[in-house]
């Protein structure tokens, strides 16, 4: 039994950080996840808390109900900002099609003129020798009059339906028109509703409008001091502090002063605490490599590490760089098409909370279990430098081998079980697993 140190109760279930080693009790824990818009993480340090470990902390009645709906609501607006861009994309799409379809017609009556011409040469072809004069004249008239403008209106077409439409963008401010959900172009004109709006106080333009000085000075005061979010386009007020900004409604860290995105350090709690337990495995000098070349490994002469090192090196040379960009998730056509039903109306509200928060369990499932197989990568990584300090500093290798061997055996064992255990709690009844991973150690 402790006193949380944020409501001064005496309680024995703990929430305690992998990173920080903060504690608090889960009840506070619990009012803070309510009021976070960020992903489950560390009411201290901000340290991300994956998955696995969210459904051990807390009870599955509260995940699945109070938080739940919490976090349809907050996934429901972050969609609701990223709406700009899927119209902004829905408008290039109408517009290149109505380009392709007025130089199609123009196309089609250029092959018209030209077949007609090919059918006169061919009457002539059938004729008196007398008529290849006219002929040649008409040759001429295709090669001169029609091919050139054939040839550079196919050209065009070509160059559209090849070039990728490139959607930026454009709209800063939400149409404040009753029912609309669309967004001013820089024009300060609805694209949806089609409706315009003054640029100076942010009303709707009528025949004799007159600004209001406040309004206006208000708008200024955003104008000057506020930036949009590269990524959603949230727009966010600086007041002091260092240039990297931190977008809540999204998640962006970005540069103030140029307006790009940052990317930062990627923790690794799982990692981290399974070192905690197992010191001895840490290997701190490994330099800008992941594991070992194969002369000192050869060296060691092996079966067991000789097995693992295939498989580890294999593992990163083909498979890292696809599930690094699969952990990815900033990827903003992520949910383009259920936007674009909603902006269709083709959706409301609820049906749209539910579609988004269905992809974001399936892909915030897909993340922690590749994330748990990376951080088992790093271990084995961790273990073959081991072996290989072992071998060129220790006296007594044989016995510390068969040690490691023996580890290696209960590691595969203990992290399949929480992949099953995280599928089972996401009612999946196939998961993937690291059987295999480096090959059947006790039979070599």
């Amino acid at each position: 039994m402790k006193e949380c140190p944020i409501c001064i109760e005496i309680n024995d279930n703990f929430f305690q950080c992998y990173d920080c080693k903060y504690e608090c009790c889960i009840k506070c824990m619990k009012q803070y996840l309510l009021s976070s818009k960020k992903d489950v993480n560390c009411i201290n340090c901000g340290t991300i808390i994956l998955y696995d470990r969210f459904i051990k902390l807390f009870d599955k009645k509260w995940r699945l109900g109070v938080y739940k709906e919490y976090k349809k609501e907050l996934l429901y607006e972050k969609e609701m900002l990223m709406c700009p861009l899927t119209l902004g994309r829905m408008k290039e799409d109408k517009d290149k099609n109505e380009l392709i379809k007025i130089l199609s017609k123009d196309l089609d009556e250029y092959d018209g003129i030209v077949k007609e011409k090919q059918k006169k040469k061919n009457e002539i072809y059938r004729s008196i020798e007398l008529l290849r004069y006219k002929i040649s004249e008409i040759d001429k008239d295709i090669k001169e009059l029609y091919m050139p403008p054939i040839n550079l209106l196919k050209k065009k077409i070509n160059e559209i339906k090849n070039r990728k439409m490139i959607v930026k963008n454009k709209y800063n401010y939400k149409c404040i028109t009753e029912n609309c959900k669309g967004y001013l172009n820089e024009l300060y004109k609805c694209d949806l509703c089609e409706t315009s709006f003054c640029s100076n106080c942010f009303t709707k333009k009528e025949k004799e409008h007159k600004c209001d000085n406040n309004l206006v000075l208000t708008c200024n005061e955003i104008k000057t001091n506020a930036k949009p979010c590269p990524k959603c386009n949230e727009f966010i007020m600086k007041i002091d502090g260092c240039d990297q900004m931190f977008c809540v409604m999204c998640g962006t860290a970005f540069s103030w002063k140029t307006g790009k995105v940052e990317n930062g350090i990627i923790h690794n709690p799982h990692a981290h605490s399974f070192f905690e337990k197992h010191p001895e495995l840490m290997v701190i000098n490994r330099c800008v490599e992941r594991i070992p070349n194969y002369e000192m490994i050869h060296k060691i002469n092996d079966g067991i590490i000789l097995n693992l090192y295939r498989r580890v090196a294999e593992f990163n040379q083909y498979k890292m760089e696809r599930i690094v960009n699969y952990l990815s998730d900033n990827n903003i056509d992520l949910n383009d098409d259920i936007r674009e039903k909603y902006l269709k109306n083709m959706i409301n509200d609820k049906e749209m909370k539910r579609m988004i928060f269905l992809r974001y369990k399936r892909l915030n499932y897909k993340k922690t279990e590749l994330k748990i197989i990376l951080d088992s990568v790093d271990v084995l990584e961790n273990i073959l430098w081991k072996v290989c300090n072992l071998f060129m500093n220790s006296s007594n290798i044989k016995n510390e081998l068969m040690d490691i061997k023996q580890f290696l055996v209960e590691f595969e064992t203990d992290t399949n079980n929480l992949l099953m255990n995280l599928a089972k709690d996401n009612n999946y009844s196939q998961c993937f697993t690291i059987k295999g991973l480096f090959g059947n150690l006790m039979e070599i």
